[in-house]
């Protein structure tokens, strides 16, 4: 319906005559008739107010108006929208009424009748900061009142020139109030129950997918699918990377969803190594619920992750972790991991409550590594269970008491406060087996040595006993231990085959090199007949046994260097090659240049060492090792 606009002269007279009154009476109905047709359809709030306001200016031919409304927690009233709107509206949307200094409001409040302010320059009232920035001049403030409750105020005004308000427009102006009201009660309330629509439906549908997530956790746990079957599945249903971390701090399981690149996996742990305060949040997460760990600043962390805490029994066995890529973190996926990591404790606490029917877990688990009879899915599984990484590299130790016997647990723990890294143990009729890990950057020989370096130390302070301690190389999958325990036992036997008083006796494997075989498996009588053969003749020349002995140790020591081998003895070269020439002499043994006689030699001069000839290197980590350092842990 069109609104009836009439012409506005400057000042109005304080009373209208009757068919003037009748006219914009008929303005205003007409308005507030197509008004009440359209503020109600399905607009936003402020839109309707910026209507009204539209309207109640071309019905009192006022060139501006502006509403606000009412901010309960301030008890302020905020500029919401203006006519004509643009620059207008904008600076009111910036103001703000209802401070102590502001008399026309208190009033407006306080009456909850309209206020007409017809000159601002003399009255009082209107000697506020506003007033004067906007150069106003004539104004009319009418409540927006809905029952008891003042929602808001609408502000008439002509800008700089003088304008009469009649009763006439304050009554018009009060009737746009009330429609404001309405509006603002009705669209408010719309607003709240399409927010609670759209709140029980965001709800209704996190619940359909969090109990469709329950189940497929709980079929997960069923199918016996294992730890990294659950850390598939956070990564499926959230659509990011997941990973699992064990108390160590060690990954044992990690997924990236659908085609992602790996590079795009979780690496918390591994890129906050040099700052503590991840592993600090991790550390004090309270069991059941989760963190959100924030990017940190100087490290490769550049996306926020989500942790949960994985519990077993009281014991924090680790985190499940995933990372915000590529969409952000939200309430299913808090909900989805705090769920997980109690699935993943359940069947944490269920398989280390059945592996517990044997005596020792861990032993089990080590006896099961030492036999290599069990199928690689089921080691496994009960390696994950155990927290223990399976593949790691390590070396094998076996020890055999000549009297008495070992406790086990006592050496495991030594050695693992000295070495930091994980010890498995094993005890059996023989003699005890070790499985020590070595982490994966370690060079192999260094790191044998450090464990023989520790070995001594632990052993010689744990027994009395006669012990004999044989070290494997090192085994660089689970399926290499077998091997590397029969091993640790050829070096132990070699050790049985030459008695000594000394104790503890620690040799390794890469100390024997491939003569082991032969002097594990040879009888004692036919080594000492082979060695007769071999060096009996040098043997009976003590005098000059002593210097062609040390030579020719330190010869084959250096790979066959005579440069190397007169830099190790302090001689000169030329001293090296006579001394070679005299074992040639003395015995007929080409050590020099006949590949025969120098394996001959050289398993000869293994067994001399092991029987401790004074002229030999000892095998022991004391003297021929002393800055051999010790493994430390990730």
């Amino acid at each position: 319906m069109s609104v009836v606009a009439q012409p506005r002269p400057r000042e109005r007279a304080a009373a209208l005559r009757p068919e003037i009154q009748q006219q914009e009476y008929g303005a205003a109905l007409a308005a507030l008739s197509e008004l009440s047709a359209t503020v109600f359809a399905g607009r936003e709030l402020r839109d309707a107010m910026r209507l009204i306001a539209d309207r109640l200016c071309q019905v009192l031919h006022i060139e501006r108006c502006a509403i606000y409304l009412r901010d309960d927690p301030r008890e302020v009233f905020v500029g919401s929208a203006a006519h004509p709107g643009g620059e207008l509206e904008a600076a009111v949307r910036r103001l703000t009424l209802g401070g102590p200094a502001d008399r026309i409001t208190r009033e407006l409040i306080t009456t909850r009748k309209p206020v007409v302010i017809r000159d601002a320059r003399s009255d009082p009232r209107a000697q506020t900061t506003a007033v004067r920035t906007w150069k106003l001049r004539s104004l009319l403030g009418v409540p927006i009142i809905a029952g008891d409750h003042v929602l808001g105020l609408m502000m008439l005004d002509n800008g700089p020139d003088l304008h009469r308000y009649a009763p006439v427009d304050v009554e018009i102006a009060a009737a746009f109030a009330a429609l404001a009201a309405s509006a603002v009660t009705v669209l408010r309330d719309s607003h709240e129950a399409r927010r609670q629509l759209e709140t029980a439906c965001r709800q209704n549908k996190l619940l359909r997918r969090t109990t469709m997530a329950e189940h497929r956790l709980s079929d997960a746990i069923l199918s016996g699918g294992g730890l990294e079957s659950i850390v598939e599945l956070v990564a499926s249903l959230t659509g990011k990377p997941a990973a699992l971390y064990d108390a160590h701090h060690r990954t044992v399981a990690c997924c990236v969803p659908g085609d992602g690149e790996p590079s795009s996996g979780v690496r918390l742990i591994e890129d906050a190594s040099h700052d503590h305060s991840v592993r600090d949040v991790l550390r004090e997460i309270v069991a059941g619920a989760s963190a959100t760990i924030e990017p940190v600043i100087g490290t490769d962390i550049r996306r926020r992750h989500l942790a949960a805490p994985i519990d077993v029994r009281g014991e924090r066995w680790g985190w499940l972790v995933l990372v915000e890529n590529p969409t952000r973190l939200n309430a299913f996926d808090d909900f989805l991991m705090r769920r997980a990591a109690t699935h993943l404790a359940l069947e944490l606490a269920g398989r280390r409550q059945a592996t517990a029917s044997s005596a020792d877990a861990l032993a089990q688990l080590a006896r099961q590594m030492i036999r290599g009879t069990t199928v690689e899915n089921d080691l496994r599984r009960s390696a994950e269970y155990l927290g223990v990484k399976l593949d790691a590299h390590r070396a094998v130790v076996y020890l055999s008491a000549e009297q008495g016997g070992v406790d086990a647990a006592g050496l495991v723990n030594e050695l693992h406060a000295r070495i930091g890294t994980e010890v498995l143990a094993t005890t059996g009729p023989e003699g005890v087996a070790l499985l020590v890990e070595i982490p994966g950057a370690e060079a192999a020989w260094p790191a044998v040595r450090a464990v023989k370096a520790a070995l001594v130390e632990v052993v010689g302070a744990l027994s009395s006993a006669q012990l004999i301690v044989g070290v494997s190389s090192v085994c660089r999958t689970a399926a290499d231990v077998p091997s590397g325990y029969r091993v640790a036992r050829q070096v132990a036997r070699c050790l049985e085959n030459f008695p000594s008083g000394e104790s503890p006796r620690v040799l390794a494997a890469d100390d024997l090199g491939p003569g082991r075989l032969f002097v594990a498996g040879a009888p004692p009588e036919e080594i000492e007949r082979f060695v007769e053969d071999v060096l009996g003749p040098l043997l009976a020349d003590e005098e000059a046994a002593t210097d062609l002995m040390r030579t020719l140790d330190a010869f084959f020591d250096t790979g066959r260097s005579v440069r190397l081998a007169a830099e190790r003895l302090g001689i000169h070269e030329n001293t090296v090659r006579y001394r070679l020439s005299r074992v040639h002499g003395i015995t007929g043994l080409d050590v020099a240049a006949d590949a025969d006689d120098q394996l001959s030699v050289q398993v000869a001069l293994l067994v001399l060492r092991l029987q401790g000839h004074a002229a030999l290197r000892s095998f022991d980590v004391r003297d021929a090792l002393p800055a051999a350092r010790v493994v430390t842990g990730t």
